[in-house]
């Protein structure tokens, strides 16, 4: 059953690199092209810290892994890349955002925040050490119940609208 739930922890790392990230916050609105460049500098370290988190859970789950174990590794993982991808949704909410531009990243995050349902949920399900509801939220199609195969789509989605703006870096 391990095997079967490593696209899980592939998928949650995806969702979470999804997630858009920035410095600080500022007082004054930035322009497009620093917007662009603090957002940009901190998905990439954020990226980083995703490799890292991804490398570790592969290490620490054996190929013969017992659903038990699958479990208690997948839910420090899924932790892991919960509390990353916040923070850097967070960050970025809290990046002023250019002149005019507001309301477009606004809702960007908005539509990042709602798709964050499905990773939730999942961390919910690890943290009650539950193989079959995590098996289950992997393949859960219902876009009202934010199954994760609904929430990859929704971040390609996102991803295109990051693109778009010229935050490449945070839509890989």
């Amino acid at each position: 059953m391990g095997k079967n739930l490593r696209p899980v922890a592939v998928l949650g790392l995806l969702l979470a690199l999804a997630l858009l990230g920035a410095a600080c916050a500022a007082d004054e609105a930035l322009s497009k092209d620093e917007y662009i460049a603090q957002g940009n500098a901190i998905c990439e370290d954020a990226n980083a810290r995703f490799e890292a988190i991804s490398s570790e859970f592969y290490a620490d789950l054996p190929e013969d892994s017992t659903p038990e174990k699958f479990v208690e590794v997948f839910s420090e993982f899924i932790d892991q890349v919960t509390a990353v991808s916040e923070g850097q949704l967070g960050d970025l909410r809290d990046l002023a955002a250019p002149e005019g531009d507001e309301e477009l990243l606004a809702a960007l995050y908005d539509d990042i925040e709602a798709v964050m349902g499905a990773l939730n949920e999942l961390a919910d399900a690890a943290a009650a050490g539950d193989p079959e509801a995590i098996e289950q939220l992997a393949s859960r199609e219902d876009p009202g119940h934010g199954g994760l195969r609904i929430a990859s789509t929704a971040f390609d989605e996102v991803d295109k609208q990051a693109i778009e703006y010229g935050l490449t870096v945070c839509a890989n």
